[in-house]
């Protein structure tokens, strides 16, 4: 299923994950790995794309491989991509290979998280071609983003029960703001019964979270 369509209609969102590297080394709040797989079990489809430090190849030539279930696109980089952000976010060959991943994959939402210049360019291309995108910030400076893109909180999302029917109805809200068409989604998922309270404590009342004022549930 994919907005560029004439319709957004049928389950399954192609999502696309825009990384600096895979993998991505885990934070405290965020996994890479845990969200692409929960995406997976809600019936969505991930596409990663990345760079990865490989002076043999051309700046921004593109290397495709699975892994884990999922589809990747790494992009060369003749040097440490941590170390040269400006010379990245300069690079027509890498914007000009970001554009071609959009065009050439059927992504229904870009959803960048920071990194050396690529979360920007990804952002910047979405945007330019009416693709719905979000951005999870990752670190203390986060990558500049259109002033409009919808923001994930990863930190919110780590207290999240289903992390992955959390982020497909965010990316449905997303979708559904931006191209005025509703993706279908699955049933919720069933919760299970509530973990009991260590001893001598009461159970905490339940709070609003993130994603239930998002979705103005």
């Amino acid at each position: 299923m994919n907005v560029r369509g004439a319709e957004v209609s049928g389950l399954g969102l192609d999502v696309g994950f825009v990384l600096h590297a895979w993998p991505l080394a885990p934070t405290a709040s965020f996994d890479p790995n845990v969200w692409a797989a929960a995406l997976g079990a809600r019936g969505h489809r991930v596409h990663v794309l990345c760079i990865e430090c490989d002076p043999a190849r051309p700046a921004a030539a593109p290397r495709l491989w699975r892994a884990q279930g999922l589809e990747l696109r790494s992009l060369a980089w003749p040097s440490d991509p941590a170390l040269d952000a400006l010379a990245l976010a300069q690079s027509r060959a890498l914007a000009d290979a970001v554009l071609a991943w959009l065009a050439e994959t059927p992504v229904d939402i870009v959803h960048a998280f920071d990194g050396p210049a690529l979360a920007g360019l990804a952002l910047q291309a979405a945007e330019e071609t009416g693709l719905p995108c979000a951005l999870t910030a990752l670190a203390v400076n986060p990558t500049p983003k259109p002033v409009h893109t919808p923001q994930i909180d990863a930190a919110q999302l780590a207290g999240v029960g289903d992390v992955g029917e959390a982020l497909e109805r965010a990316y449905a809200r997303i979708i559904a703001e931006r191209t005025g068409r509703a993706p279908e989604l699955g049933p919720p998922s069933q919760p299970g019964p509530p973990a009991a309270p260590p001893p001598g404590r009461a159970p905490s009342p339940p709070r609003p979270g993130f994603f239930k004022r998002l979705l103005g549930g």
